[in-house]
């Protein structure tokens, strides 16, 4: 191929949350150097020749020693020699040399292609909308349908000031995905691209624009979003476990003997976050929190709710609940603490080392832990794959992570737990596989639902809302009415809806084959379809749609795919619910 030829690359545009820390971090090199002139004076020549360094080295060590106050110079008889301080003596006797250095949360939009997965700046690329490519435009097919944020080829585009280094990923998500790069090929050369654009990304470009014909690709083209729109992919990925009946909490009562099975059983740390806080709730698990912490298992307790979006009686129960925390002995209170800022979040977890043996597990679910009155018809899943768990950890480190100034406790046991679990070796088998979903996943899964299913759907939640419109009504109506059959079922009615409004509903729904069942005392928040997949969240599927303003892991769930546990989640909740089981089945 020698004439010049314009091609058209596929672009993910990512948004990328990433900690960084600032600050000067000491090396074994300079800690030991640190330690030798603790023991006696030397000069720069001496520490060269004992360690072995280059001399520039180790005088832009002693730079550094002597500008944080733990290095002196003395000069006598024309000779110059280095010596521990006061301060460096007890530095240098430290295993670790002390560090001046913070935490701090980035935010960067970079450019992945979907060919190789390099990353780029988007100053650095020739972008261009699916919708304006030109007729005949020859696009190479995508072969990447998922955002990897690879720490070699991602973290050199991220932006960092000289004193700081990369320390994690906190958030990446996609922002576009219609995007296209246009770069121009003559031969083996190839413009448009940056100079730090890998020579194997390069080759990759040349070697499909010379195997491919000369027509432009319009089925490329659709491809680029054909997929990624019509299957879910969860950001985490599905790990193999293997989930029971018993792993299916439903019902007030359940969930309160629960939770109070997990203080007990726990060894060493439980973490709960709920959405509201209630005075009666807390006052009827007191005694349970207050036996943990004096078994010295330390209780974090994370709270969603945005105070000033409550109402006068809201806030005031909130503030007597916190009062009770607030009265605790110093002693309790270090073991039992609750968070004294909100995470804006709606998810309801419990994640504690309460399983057999002491091993992890996490719970995900419907249930205000600290609010409830335990009298609605709650579900839950109990999981204990210990990547799930990490996953779940990672997430609430996210919501509990300030947007400046230092980590929280709590953010850097979260962090530790994720840690710990991701250590375990994951299955490489199973019955189910499992995966957590986060805020607009969900609308991802309904539309699975919609494509996928192939005798019935079922959704549940508390609350009917003008937002189900988007998130479920339109989604159903899509689904082969010959084939699937599709159940509703809700409890309440939202502010804005009225019953004149839901009877409408109701009827337009049923003309086009869907059933909408109103039930007391529901508060679980589920989806099922066909006998092998269900969906456990806090979101509310008929009332509720994806909020970009809100914090990643504003809703929380989790999908299993796998045999035998939609049937166990019908009949316990039929049976808690106390509606005929045929509704359920779709048959009612």
């Amino acid at each position: 191929m020698t004439a010049r030829m314009t091609v058209y690359i596929p672009i993910y545009k990512v948004r990328a949350d990433y900690i960084v820390k600032q600050g000067r971090t000491w090396s074994a090199f300079e800690h030991m150097v640190l330690w030798k002139l603790a023991q006696e004076r030397a000069t720069s020549l001496e520490l060269a020749e004992l360690s072995g360094v280059p001399l520039r080295l180790v005088v832009e060590c002693l730079i550094e020693l002597i500008g944080v106050g733990w290095v002196d110079i003395h000069t006598s008889s024309g000779r110059v020699a280095f010596e521990a301080t006061a301060g460096g003596k007890k530095a240098a006797a430290l295993k670790k040399l002390p560090e001046d250095t913070r935490n701090l949360r980035r935010r960067d939009t970079l450019c992945m292609e979907r060919i190789t997965m390099s990353f780029f700046q988007p100053e650095d690329l020739t972008l261009i909308h699916k919708d304006k490519l030109p007729e005949n435009a020859f696009v190479l097919r995508p072969r990447v349908f998922k955002l990897t944020m690879s720490p070699t080829g991602s973290v050199d585009r991220l932006y960092m000031k000289e004193d700081e280094t990369f320390e994690e990923w906190v958030d990446h998500r996609i922002t576009a995905q219609r995007l296209f790069a246009s770069v121009q090929i003559s031969g083996d050369q190839v413009e448009g691209l940056p100079q730090y654009a890998s020579p194997e990304f390069r080759q990759t470009i040349v070697d499909a624009a010379t195997v491919a014909p000369d027509a432009g690709d319009d089925i490329a083209a659709e491809e680029v979003t054909g997929r990624a729109e019509t299957q879910l992919e969860t950001e985490d990925g599905y790990s193999y476990a293997e989930v029971t009946a018993d792993d299916l909490v439903v019902g007030g009562p359940a969930h309160l003997s629960e939770l109070k099975r997990v203080l007990s059983d726990a060894k060493s740390f439980v973490m709960i976050h709920t959405c509201f806080v209630g005075t009666e709730a807390v006052r009827r698990l007191m005694p349970d929190l207050e036996a943990a912490a004096k078994r010295k298992v330390r209780v974090d307790l994370l709270w969603g709710q945005r105070n000033e979006e409550l109402n006068e009686e809201a806030l005031k129960d909130f503030r007597e609940a916190k009062a009770m925390f607030d009265k605790l002995s110093p002693h309790t209170k270090s073991y039992l603490r609750f968070a004294e800022t909100e995470t804006g979040s709606h998810a309801k977890i419990v994640l504690a080392d309460s399983g057999p043996h002491g091993s992890y597990e996490a719970y995900v679910g419907s249930c205000n832990w600290l609010s409830s009155l335990y009298r609605s018809v709650e579900v839950s899943i109990r999981l204990r794959e210990p990547h799930v768990v990490a996953t779940l950890a990672s997430a609430l480190a996210f919501l509990r992570i300030p947007s400046s100034g230092k980590w929280t406790k709590d953010v850097y046991r979260l962090a530790e737990l994720r840690n710990q679990c991701r250590r375990i070796d994951a299955r490489s088998d199973g019955p189910h596989r499992v995966a957590v979903l986060r805020d607009h996943e969900h609308l991802a899964a309904v539309r699975e639902a919609r494509d996928s299913a192939n005798s019935s759907i079922v959704a549940v939640c508390d609350l009917l809302g003008p937002a189900g419109e988007t998130s479920v009504f339109v989604p159903m109506r899509a689904t082969d009415r010959n084939q699937v059959a599709v159940t509703l079922i809700h409890n309440k009615l939202a502010k804005s809806v009225s019953p004149e409004e839901r009877e409408r509903t109701a009827a337009a729904l049923s003309e086009v084959g869907i059933k909408l069942f109103a039930v007391d005392q529901v508060h679980g928040k589920f989806v099922t379809w066909d006998d092998d997949t269900l969906l456990i969240t806090s979101f509310n599927w008929l009332a509720t749609t994806s909020n970009p303003w809100k914090p990643r892991g504003a809703e929380i769930g989790v999908i299993v795919k796998g045999p035998g546990l939609v049937g166990h989640l019908k009949n316990k909740f039929s049976e808690m619910a106390g509606i005929d089981r045929d509704i359920l089945d779709c048959q009612a």
